[in-house]
């Protein structure tokens, strides 16, 4: 009791001195929290213990077995028996051990690298295989202990001893190197020689511990279920009598570790966990209503970066406690977050719903403070801005302006959309705003009440204001996030404007959008997404601040500018938060990385900070509302792995399972020799998965590639954690990747060396084979020209006594061929003359055609002078009709068409070689319009040539011409014409 009234004393001095204590886990605020469910790693609710590895891969112990986590991906190892995994560990060599419902093991690197369970139940006695539960295994000096609730085993060079059997244990620990267990009829004891010796005041405890810690070297912190905390010491026990005792006992702890050296986290069934530090102080409570799925803590572990995995009664939660950062409250609670002011021992939070307070005290006891905020009456909806002066709360809604008096809101002018209000240094008493629709003054009456007017002259919104004092003249810096800034001049009694100026594009800003009107230190600028800017009063427009741009950089936007109370300039440009701080030369020096965690979570262009206090800032967020704490000292530069996770060919052949060993066999990050494949070439379209052990801010987490023998350099950063390549050649390759967190810290690459093999025909036996084949192929040539050239100098002797015989027959065909080619000209002269007769005689039968055709013009005109003459007489008198009869005979005589068909046919003979007269004699059962009609044809007249000359129609011609062929006997394959021409 003593030594705590000490402990006490000094924490009391410490705060009375003022010293700044720099906690390494927050009390303010909730810290970030994943929660993954079973949907997301695919296995059952319960999780009752966690290991990392050190490669930091996470091994949980699940209901449905054993789980891998490696930040991108979760894989299931179900044990031999299906049973639920209880409990995991590892050694100093990176071996994991995984314990069961009888069974227990260790983790191995199978073929291609695929972990693989190996049991270790086979070295126990048949008799005691039925040891139920290994709730317990740690690695100690002498191997590797197995612990259930009725037996201990002990594992080293592959051998199990039995320490304890047939006992009715409870939870074991492995504690400043000493195995502490409990045991019902014994209470404490410890394992020395391989032997179980009772703690002195040990029986105290029976089963009821549940956690035991190191507090130092000599002490020990041990947790009971019901009787809260004790103190191991030099083998005796003691109470510690602390108020959160209290909690303890009512929420019954079930687990516990050690953080950070100087804290204690213990998991309850009932309330979640509960962080506090070597004097007891709580300093974090976190449960269901803060962000956990569910309030029973099962397990416990602080990884690599001293942030906790909670293994819960349903689910797997992340909780990042290693960080400057907390949520003051979410935006589940109350909506996204525009602003916040601490007045009067109350932190007001403006949100999209409403306004919130609650009383705000520090330091903070995470067990009394619900941080439940409640919404202030009659401000539902939209809140812009508080603004505090002289005890009194003002509140810029989008209904209004109010006047905040606790939990109550009062409306004092509802003119809409209260944006900016500020007061001036010269002005007693006297307030300006901003609103959706111009300006408003605001003055204090002597009676306490405030007047509202509007100032007369300017309309426009005015959301972002900046002031300063003029000679004449209160001058307003004005920007609207759509059309520019304006300048605008009130007068001293400030009723109305008495100037306007309006600048845009066209007043050398870079653009009319997304202006902001900031004030660094003393000197109002104008920035915007290409920089910033200053006001030129000679030229009269903005020019390029070339200092501050140079300061600030190319990260966006600048869009906030806050000054705190030691002159540190906090700001938010683009994505991200910074702070400047100016030094001895007036230099500033900018710090970004400690904020990279939190870029991307303003609300754009409504962007909020309120440094309270030289270590506090609070921020608004979409999600709510942050607290940052300046002093918190987190160390961003811890390495961390990237993985190579599988190789599979194709769709789905895995070639490597991601987990390499080295020559102990023992898990490693790196590739050996023996491990490196060789694949065929048909086996080269490749797909390479890779994930980064580093678990905070798992989104931002970016990745680079490069595959050496194919690639010319590292790719582009990406979030991608899978690449593929095909139709590679054959050759020595090297796949390696490399992962970035959000400090742009990068970890060491990972590498997976293969061989792809050529093609059977690119092969080296496939060259000698073709050597081979190329030297028979010659020689063989070589040969046959050889028996070639012999052969050929057989046949030119016979050839030359061919030749000389050749020759002489060559004599008398040069004879028979001069003969021949007399015999040539003279059937030339023969044909010329034939063609020139068939000339002569196409011309005779144009002739003909014509001949015929002015034939039956010539008839036919003399007919139709003969029908009129006719017609004529029978209407003349006697002597006229005796002269046209006499007319109408002399032109019978001279259409008189058989004299003319015989004039025609003496003509056609002469040229068709008596035509006529020949088929006369061949088929005389012919008519004569028969006849005319095979002399028509003889002369290839077509169908519509011939209807006039037999003087009848196409019809008819086609009817005769069928009539004719059957006169004739001809079948349907024989051409008419053609038989014509050949009779």
């Amino acid at each position: 009791m003593i030594r705590e009234i000490k402990y006490l004393i000094a924490f009391l001095f410490l705060l009375l001195l003022g010293s700044p204590v720099q906690s390494q886990i927050k009390s303010i605020g909730i810290p970030d929290i994943v929660n993954y469910s079973r949907k997301d790693y695919h296995g059952s609710t319960q999780n009752w213990a966690t290991v990392q590895d050190k490669r930091g891969i996470l091994f949980f112990a699940n209901n449905d077995g054993l789980l891998e986590f490696d930040g991108v991906n979760w894989r299931l190892l179900r044990m031999p028996n299906n049973s639920v995994v209880r409990s995991v560990a590892i050694d100093d060599q990176g071996t994991v051990f995984v314990g069961a419902f009888n069974e227990f093991g260790y983790l191995h690197a199978g073929k291609n690298g695929v972990l693989e369970y190996i049991s270790l139940i086979d070295l126990i006695p048949e008799e005691l295989r039925n040891f139920g539960d290994i709730w317990k295994i740690y690695p100690v000096d002498q191997g590797i202990i197995f612990q259930s609730f009725s037996e201990i085993f002990l594992y080293h060079n592959n051998k199990i001893k039995v320490i304890a059997q047939r006992r009715d244990f409870h939870f074991g620990f492995f504690v400043n190197n000493v195995f502490y267990i409990t045991e019902r009829n014994r209470g404490l004891v410890k394992l020395e020689d391989e032997k179980l010796i009772p703690v002195k005041g040990g029986e105290l405890f029976k089963n009821d511990i549940w956690t035991m810690l190191p507090f130092n070297d000599k002490k020990i912190l041990i947790g009971t279920a019901n009787n809260g905390l004790f103190i191991l010491e030099n083998d005796s026990v003691r109470p510690w009598k602390l108020p959160i005792n209290k909690f303890l006992k009512q929420n019954q702890i079930f687990c516990g570790v050690k953080v950070k050296e100087d804290y204690f986290v213990l998991g309850t069934i009932l309330d979640g966990l509960i962080v506090f530090d070597e004097m007891g102080t709580p300093v974090q409570h976190v449960n269901r209503d803060k962000g956990l799925q569910n309030n029973t803590i099962l397990s416990i572990y602080a990884d690599n970066y001293d942030n906790l995995w909670l293994g819960l009664d349903n689910g797997i939660d992340y909780v990042n406690i290693n960080s400057p950062f907390t949520n003051i409250v979410n935006e589940s609670k109350i909506g996204a977050g525009y602003v916040s002011c601490l007045f009067q021992d109350k932190l007001y939070l403006g949100t999209n719903q409403g306004l919130f307070c609650k009383k705000w005290e520090e330091p903070v006891n995470p067990l009394e403070d619900t941080l439940e905020f409640k919404i202030v009456e009659n401000t539902q909806g939209q809140v812009w801005n508080l603004f505090s002066y002289k005890n009194t709360l003002f509140c810029g809604h989008n209904n209004g302006t109010y006047i905040i008096q606790g939990n109550k809101a009062r409306l004092l002018t509802d003119i809409k959309g209260g944006w900016d209000l500020f007061s001036l240094p010269d002005k007693e008493d006297v307030l300006l705003q901003g609103t959706y629709t111009g300006l408003l003054k605001y003055e204090l009456q002597p009676d306490g009440t405030w007047k509202v007017n509007k100032i007369r002259g300017f309309n426009e919104s005015s959301r972002v204001i900046e002031y300063y004092l003029g000679k004449d003249f209160y001058t307003l810096w004005i920007s609207h996030g759509y059309k520019g800034v304006y300048r605008v001049n009130l007068d001293r009694e400030l009723e109305q404007v008495v100037k306007v100026d309006f600048y845009d594009a066209l007043s050398g800003l870079s653009t009319n959008y997304g202006n902001v009107v900031l004030k660094f230190k003393e000197d109002i600028i104008v920035a915007n997404q290409t920089g910033v800017y200053d006001f030129d009063q000679e030229k009269e427009k903005f020019v390029p601040n070339p200092e501050l741009n140079q300061l600030f950089g190319d990260h966006g936007a600048l869009r906030k500018i806050v000054e705190d109370k030691n002159g540190r300039l906090w700001f938010i440009q683009g994505e991200e938060m910074g702070l400047a701080k100016q030094l001895s030369d007036g230099n500033y020096k900018i710090n970004r990385m400690q904020f990279k965690a939190f870029a991307g979570n303003f609300i754009g262009s409504f962007e909020h900070l309120l440094p309270y206090q030289e270590e506090s800032v609070i921020i608004a967020t979409e999600d709510g509302f942050t607290h940052y704490n300046v002093d918190f000292k987190k160390d961003i530069d811890i390495p961390f792995y990237a993985l190579i996770r599988s190789v599979e060919i194709g769709n789905d052949s895995l070639i490597f399972g991601g987990s390499f060993v080295d020559s102990t066999k023992h898990l490693t990050t790196s590739q050996s020799l023996v491990e490196i494949p060789d694949l065929s070439y048909k086996l080269n379209d490749l797909k390479f998965d890779f994930s980064a052990t580093h678990f905070e801010n798992l989104t931002t987490i970016e990745y680079q590639y490069y595959l050496k023998g194919y690639d010319e350099s590292w790719s582009e950063w990406t979030q991608k954690t899978s690449k593929e390549y095909t139709n590679l050649n054959e050759g020595d390759y090297e796949f390696m990747v490399k992962a970035r967190d959000v400090f742009n810290v990068e970890s060491k690459p990972s590498a997976y060396k293969f061989v792809i093999n050529p093609p059977w025909y690119r092969s080296l036996l496939a060259y000698i084979l073709y050597l081979a084949t190329l030297l028979i192929g010659s020689w063989l040539i070589f040969s046959m020209i050889r028996k070639r050239i012999d052969r050929e100098k057989r046949l030119l002797h016979l050839k030359q006594k061919k030749e000389l015989h050749q020759q002489k027959i060559n004599h008398e065909n040069e004879v028979l061929s001069a003969q021949q080619e007399i015999d040539k000209l003279r059937n030339e002269k023969l044909r010329m003359e034939n063609e020139k007769n068939r000339a002569e005689v196409e011309l005779k039968t144009k002739e003909l055609a014509s001949y015929a055709m002015q034939i039956t013009q010539k008839n036919e005109s003399l007919y139709g002078i003969k029908e009129q003459l006719r017609h004529i007489s029978n209407k003349v008198n006697p002597d006229a009709q005796k002269y046209l009869q006499k007319l109408i005979k002399n032109i019978e005589r001279n259409t008189n068409q058989k004299e003319d068909w015989e004039k025609f046919e003496g003509y056609f003979d002469q040229v068709y070689e008596d035509f006529t007269k020949r088929i006369r004699e061949q088929y005389p059962h012919l008519t004569p319009n028969d006849i005319k009609l095979c002399a028509y044809l003889r002369m290839n007249l077509s169908t519509k040539e011939i209807a006039p000359l037999l003087n009848i129609s196409i019809r008819g011609v086609e009817v005769s011409r069928y009539r004719l062929r059957k006169k004739l006997n001809l079948s349907k394959d024989d051409n008419l014409i053609d038989f014509m021409m050949n009779l």
